[in-house]
């Protein structure tokens, strides 16, 4: 089970890990399946400023089957274009890098980075999210469907936070 530890972020405070996921989970079936999850802790994000950071990487298998990846901060997709099934998925690593920062109550901005080796791929994007800090919010990784099981495979998560510098 992944630790889930939380210690409160107090301003200038240093750079931690608050969240290591390095458990293999590859998708099941031709459905949808969350391939990776965690709870950010409730009010982690509790003053303008803080933000956290967020790894995410895998493998693809090596076949021809179509392959899509989605990646969520609450109910927001962080970055989607590079990890579409009608791209070549095939036989190689993705990864994506996000960073997450709070900009009032209950909004965020959120800049995704996604790139993947099977075609040399390399996209960003920026969102808003609306997510209520009071409440945990969900991250995930999703393969909304698939050709066949092992598709695509999750490998890693690594959740940073990013204290107030101000």
């Amino acid at each position: 089970m992944p630790d889930s530890s939380f210690t409160q972020v107090l301003p200038n405070s240093a750079i931690y890990i608050l969240h290591k996921d390095f458990t293999s989970q590859a998708n099941v079936g031709t459905g949808e399946t969350i391939i990776a999850t965690f709870q950010l802790p409730i009010n982690l994000l509790n003053a303008l400023g803080v933000g956290i950071r967020i790894q995410m990487f895998g493998i693809y298998a090596a076949n021809g089957n179509g392959k899509r990846i989605q990646f969520f901060f609450g109910a927001t997709e962080l970055i989607n274009n590079i990890f579409n099934a009608g791209s070549v998925n095939n036989d190689g690593g993705w990864n994506v890098l996000a960073t997450i920062y709070r900009t009032s109550i209950g909004n965020q901005i959120a800049r995704g980075n996604g790139g993947k080796s099977t075609t040399v791929s390399y996209q960003q994007a920026v969102t808003t999210p609306a997510e209520d800090e009071s409440q945990e919010i969900t991250i995930k990784v999703v393969v909304p469907s698939a050709v066949a099981s092992g598709d695509v495979t999750f490998k890693g998560m690594i959740i940073e936070v990013l204290p107030n510098a101000g």
